[in-house]
């Protein structure tokens, strides 16, 4: 009888039940009248069998719309239409039908809303106040046509009445304990989830700590491990020189390459463990975020590349950029290492062109650093954020393919977002977004 959008919610689930039990009730009502007037003879002015059908109405529609405020007031109307006729034929002001009328308002109350209630309230007030009023102008009072009616008619009415009333009541009782109930149980899962978060909480902040000791314990590692490869490292290189020193005059053509291949890897080898160390202690040191003007940190880094411009004829644009809170050696690294790459892969015959510019977008930062260089491959454009990731030969360009990972780390650390643009032979744009934090 339930509908099943009913069924999801705890107080209209309750609501629902009561008046499913009141329909059935009703019913059984019905049915018994039709009993004792069948077994004594009884005639009714109203045949029972419309009774029947003006409740399964009520099941009808409550069962396809399964709205509690229409069928609730419904029923109540039904309970009222039924009762005042009976009013005005059993002694009106003095019947005891009037008193079973404070069964609309309540109906109302419990099932639909408190406005209901009241209205029906309103209405039962008016109804009283009519029955008043005809028995101040009936020439024949009510109260004589119910003087021969034996008290235990009275008795009967009004005891069945006071336990409809506490039946009501308990109905009531039972609504609250039930929702005292359920909100103990929502309660005491509040406190079980607050218990379990509260645990997970100290279980993540314990991982924090011990992650914290492991990532020490390998910058320390790494710090040694590249000190103690360096050294061997440069006592090669130091040796292979001093042995070509002193027997240059009888090296052939073939030897003089050879060592100098030597010499080339101990380098190459010696700028690897460099880039790896400043790699893997990015975002570890302890120099304080702070208001960083990047045009201060854009000279910067042309004065650390003027040589190389120079060489290179490169030409910069750009036009005014933002402070951002940030580190100001990896906001370095950060320009560095692109215009350094932009610098790199230029084009042969062709002078480099490098233009940086900021906007606001969706009230975020986006700097653009563009150039006029080789370009890379659409399938390779997030490939080369990832280390050790070369797209051309060492004898074609030098470098350890870590340049473009340490822009990501710098900008990741920053809840930032780097990406890139660009098309074989016409340049390449590096995006970079900063949230609106900055």
């Amino acid at each position: 009888m339930i509908p099943e959008k009913l069924k999801m919610h705890f107080f209209k689930n309750r609501k629902a039940r009561i008046l499913s039990f009141i329909y059935l009730f009703i019913l059984f009502i019905l049915v018994a009248l039709e009993v004792i007037t069948a077994s004594f003879g009884i005639e009714n002015d109203v045949p029972l069998w419309i009774a029947f059908g003006l409740v399964f109405i009520l099941v009808f529609i409550f069962k396809k719309w399964g709205n509690l405020l229409l069928s609730g007031n419904l029923l109540a109307a039904v309970i009222f239409a039924t009762l005042v006729p009976s009013i005005s034929e059993s002694g009106g002001l003095y019947s005891d039908n009037l008193l079973w009328l404070l069964v609309v308002p309540l109906i109302a109350l419990l099932l639909t809303n408190r406005l209901s209630g009241f209205i029906w309230t309103g209405i039962l007030i008016a109804t009283t106040c009519y029955f008043f009023h005809l028995e101040n102008q009936a020439t024949t009072s009510f109260r004589l046509q119910i003087q021969d009616v034996p008290a235990d008619y009275f008795f009967t009415s009004y005891l069945t009445f006071f336990i409809a009333i506490v039946g009501i009541v308990l109905i009531f009782a039972k609504e609250q304990s039930d929702t005292i109930k359920n909100l103990k149980k929502q309660q005491e899962l509040l406190l079980r989830q607050k218990k379990e978060i509260t645990s997970q909480a100290d279980s993540l902040r314990a991982t924090q700590i011990l992650l914290e000791k492991s990532n020490e314990e390998l910058n320390n590692f790494a710090a040694a491990a590249a000190h103690d490869l360096k050294e061997p490292l440069r006592m090669i290189k130091l040796y292979t020189q001093l042995t070509v020193k002193r027997i240059d005059q009888h090296l052939d053509e073939n030897t003089r390459e050879f060592i100098s291949y030597v010499t080339d890897g101990v380098t190459r080898m010696h700028n690897l463990l460099e880039d790896l160390l400043n790699y893997a202690q990015l975002g570890n040191q302890k120099e304080d975020t702070k208001n960083t003007d990047l045009n201060d940190i854009l000279f910067l880094v042309i004065n650390n590349l003027s040589a190389t411009m120079q060489d290179t004829q490169t030409a910069i644009f750009m036009n005014d950029l933002p402070e951002l809170k940030s580190s100001s050696t990896e906001m370095t690294q950060l320009f560095q290492n692109l215009l350094s790459n932009s610098i790199k892969f230029r084009q042969q015959n062709i002078h480099p062109q490098i233009h940086i510019k900021h906007q606001l977008d969706d009230n975020q930062h986006l700097i653009s650093v563009s150039d006029n260089g080789i370009g890379i491959a659409q399938e390779n454009q997030e490939r080369v954020f990832s280390i050790f990731q070369r797209l051309h030969s060492r004898e074609a360009y030098e470098g350890a393919g870590i340049g473009l990972a340490t822009c990501k780390k710098i900008v990741k650390k920053m809840d930032g977002k780097i990406w890139a643009s660009s098309e074989i032979g016409q340049g390449t744009t590096f995006y970079i977004k900063f949230p609106s934090a900055n």
